[in-house]
């Protein structure tokens, strides 16, 4: 399952701060697909990564490590990006994001995490992120960055606010 993260607010316009964000996350869904399938389709010039609705993580993570057999490492680049939006009853809005960079690595390795965990090799640490402790993930993850960045501006709002 597919997991996104966005807060908004109660009040008036509930119902309009929830269109935006799920208008706002089916993009975004619809974005990633489109990544997936043009990265691997560019760097394996297949006809596409197919639909993983009937697969477990560990056959999603096969079908991504078969998809780039053979393909090299400088190829296999890879990005996890987490986007909050925030919708205020007044209408205001902002996003953050967290973007975190790696490699599809050739074979599964470690135990925590889910979903690409096991196949997505972060270089500054040098293990997947499935190898890193919980502290380590959430420090250099991208739901950790963008909850962070979340936190900022919601820290800035409600201190401004309070002065």
């Amino acid at each position: 399952m597919n997991r996104y993260w966005g807060w908004y607010t109660l009040g008036g316009q509930l119902d309009v701060a929830r269109q935006k964000l799920e208008a706002e996350l089916e993009y975004l869904r619809r974005e990633k697909r489109r990544q997936i399938t043009e990265r691997i389709s560019e760097s394996k010039e297949i006809g596409g990564f197919g639909d993983n609705a009937d697969l477990d993580d560990a056959g999603r993570c096969a079908r991504l490590l078969e998809a780039l057999r053979g393909v090299e490492e400088a190829r296999r680049t890879a990005r996890f990006r987490c986007v909050i939006a925030l919708v205020e009853p007044d209408g205001r809005e902002a996003a953050v994001e967290g973007v975190v960079e790696g490699r599809i690595a050739e074979a599964p390795r470690g135990r925590g995490g889910f979903g690409y965990d096991p196949i997505f090799y972060y270089p500054p640490l040098g293990r997947t992120f499935a190898e890193l402790t919980a502290a380590e993930k959430a420090a250099v993850s991208h739901r950790g960055r963008a909850a962070r960045a979340a936190r900022r501006l919601l820290t800035g709002c409600y201190t401004r606010d309070a002065g």
